[in-house]
């Protein structure tokens, strides 16, 4: 094609046809055009959940060493009360248990809602179609991060 285009511009010189058969490669233009838009939106994605990320990991250090704080006089108290130290696991298995439960079931359509929602906007804006998904192994790993995020927080607590 390119050879194609120079033996026009040769035979025509600095014609308006010229400009015409140049306008041919506009396909080439566009495909590079999706191409970098595709790869920004990748990279700045990849840095706002970078840093959302880092500070929740933060949030998630701080509240818990607070938490395991609180809990710890919480357990002096009743200790001192007279409970024994299986009532006082049981009390606690029996507040936080449920919380994590209940978190999980709210949190988990809540991220899939906004992983539909944020693709619906980049991709409607770019008349692309594009089926969002969530991977089971992602929301495992996800969960095993905040999980390793919240023993360290509680062994650094002790």
């Amino acid at each position: 094609m390119p050879e194609f285009v120079a033996e026009l511009t040769k035979l025509f010189s600095d014609t308006t046809a010229v400009t015409l058969v140049q306008g041919a490669a506009d396909r080439d233009s566009t495909q590079l055009i999706f191409s970098n838009l595709s790869a920004t939106i990748n990279e700045v994605e990849t840095v706002v959940l970078t840093i959302i990320s880092l500070m929740v990991i933060i949030i998630i250090m701080l509240i818990s060493v607070m938490l395991i704080g609180d809990s710890k006089k919480l357990a002096a108290i009743l200790k001192s009360l007279g409970y024994s130290d299986r009532d006082n696991a049981l009390s606690f298995l029996a507040i936080y248990i449920p919380v994590i439960i209940i978190g999980l079931a709210i949190a988990v359509p809540l991220s899939i809602g906004i992983l539909v929602a944020f693709q619906a906007a980049i991709f409607s804006g770019a008349n692309i179609m594009i089926l969002a998904g969530a991977s089971w192994s992602y929301f495992l790993i996800a969960t095993g991060a905040v999980l390793g995020v919240l023993l360290i927080a509680g062994f650094s607590g002790y």
